[in-house]
């Protein structure tokens, strides 16, 4: 058996450091905080899990009719790598050890006698091949979580006389909606509905951006979690359950009003300035609706006040309070040149609509 292997450093580390990604170094279990590494088939693969994510990366190597595996610490293995030097990075495998040697030297990390969780695949079909509208789809509906606990995401797959997919994502505060058209579906999934972690959709985002233009990624389901697959990566992010977010999950349920139509950098400038004034704690600013006109308003003892206004087509009458902040993370999100504004009173949910839709609660005045 041939335990020596050479192997382009660049490409090795790129891919270990992709896999760190979902390592948590903190974990009680001592074996998800390692690396497994498989040399079968004259290909490398990288696997690494949090027992909610698992990813497996692979790398294409030559000249080498061995097979063998170990598992090593991750973080560790990665800190090496990354003061490393060369172009190629050479390393051989005992039992207990494994040595790294590149053009500067040698160092030799203890593999790990853990059991890695095996991922089972078992049973997932594949929905659908995505393109690039799908990664478009999550960037347009980001938010920034800051607690990943109150988190969720979830997808709606729906066919009458097209296909679509619905994303949804949010927290107890705010929600952003998008959907794309698909190809052709298989009507047993025509009404499909799933949930994953703020995590998991994250980690969707960073495998997508990572694909060549040419590369194609399928979507893989089965009742218990969901993967994406592409040539030479792998990834399976386990379902959450699956809690009705709207009451049939679309923006038309919301009963909400259009009041205005505004420019969307203009709107956009006029909350960025209202929130220099508006209270640290709170990101509290006011939106009052005239006719023709939308006004943003700020107020800080400590500061002063601001007043902005934006021309609109409107002739709605009303005005709520409410985070400033989260109306600027829609509105970074929105890529439209005009955005609505829809609305109905000051206790109900306000939502900024572009080519996603963005749904935030209003502050209690």
């Amino acid at each position: 058996m041939n335990n020596i292997l050479k192997i382009n450093r660049k490409s090795f580390t790129e891919k270990c450091l992709e896999a760190l990604g979902i390592v948590n170094k903190k974990s009680p279990i001592n074996a998800i905080t390692n690396f497994l590494i498989k040399v079968e088939n004259n290909v490398l693969s990288i696997s690494a899990t949090d027992l909610e994510i698992f990813t497996i990366l692979k790398l294409t190597i030559e000249n080498h009719d061995g097979n063998f595996s170990f598992l090593i610490k991750a973080h560790t293995l990665c800190d090496l790598l990354k003061k490393s030097s060369g172009e190629f990075i050479t390393f051989t495998h005992t039992d207990k050890l494994i040595t790294f040697t590149d053009s500067n030297g040698e160092f030799s990390l203890l593999t790990s006698n853990d059991n890695f969780p095996a991922e089972k695949t078992d049973g997932m079909e594949k929905i659908l091949e995505i393109n690039e509208n799908f990664l478009n789809l999550l960037n347009n509906t980001s938010i920034n979580i800051d607690t990943i606990v109150d988190g969720f995401c979830k997808f709606v797959l729906e066919k009458n006389e097209d296909s679509f997919i619905f994303f949804i994502n949010g927290d107890k505060k705010r929600i952003s909606i998008g959907q794309i058209k698909l190809d052709e579906i298989d009507n047993k999934y025509k009404e499909l509905r799933f949930s994953i972690s703020t995590k998991g959709r994250n980690e969707i985002v960073k495998f997508l951006s990572k694909k060549n233009n040419d590369e194609k990624t399928s979507l893989f389901y089965s009742d218990r979690q969901i993967a994406l697959q592409q040539k030479n990566s792998f990834i399976v992010i386990k379902l959450m359950q699956d809690i009705p977010i709207l009451p049939n999950d679309h923006l038309k349920d919301l009963n909400l009003c259009l009041v205005s139509k505004v420019n969307t950098n203009t709107f956009k400038k006029a909350v960025e300035k209202a929130l220099i004034i508006s209270p640290v704690m709170s990101s509290n600013i006011k939106i009052i609706f005239q006719e023709k006109k939308v006004i943003v308003q700020s107020f800080d003892p400590t500061k002063g006040k601001c007043t902005f206004n934006c021309e609109s087509n409107g002739e709605f009458a009303g005005e709520l309070s409410i985070n400033g902040q989260f109306v600027m993370e829609a509105l970074e999100a929105i890529k439209t040149d005009e955005i609505e504004l829809l609305y109905k009173d000051r206790n109900q949910k306000f939502s900024i609509k572009g080519e996603s839709c963005h749904i935030i609660m209003p502050m209690r005045s």
